[in-house]
C-alpha cells in the first residue's frame, strides 16, 4: 500500500512539472508572436492598442485556460478586421 501511494505521489509532481513546462512552453510562445504582430504592424495604432490589451492579458495568466480565454477575447480575426 505504501508503494502505491508513492508512486502515486511521483506520479502526481511529475504530471505537474510537465503541465507547467506546457504552460510556461504556450505563454512565451504567444507572448513572441504578439511581438512579432507588434513589430509587423507598428504604423497601425488601432492594432497596437488591441496587440498591447492581448499581451496584457496574456501576462496576466495562471493557466493554460487563461490564455485560451485571452486568445478567445483577443481573437486573429478581431485584429484582421482592425488591419482592413
Amino acid at each position: 500500500m505504501k508503494k502505491l501511494i508513492s508512486v502515486s505521489l511521483v506520479a502526481m509532481v511529475a504530471g505537474s512539472s510537465l503541465f507547467a513546462g506546457d504552460f510556461e512552453n504556450k505563454l512565451e510562445m504567444m507572448k513572441s508572436r504578439i511581438d512579432t504582430k507588434m513589430e509587423k504592424l507598428s504604423g497601425n495604432s488601432v492594432a497596437i492598442d488591441f496587440l498591447n490589451k492581448k499581451l496584457v492579458c496574456v501576462k496576466a495568466a495562471h493557466s493554460v485556460s487563461d490564455l485560451k480565454s485571452c486568445k478567445k477575447e483577443f481573437h486573429p480575426k478581431r485584429l484582421k478586421s482592425l488591419i482592413k
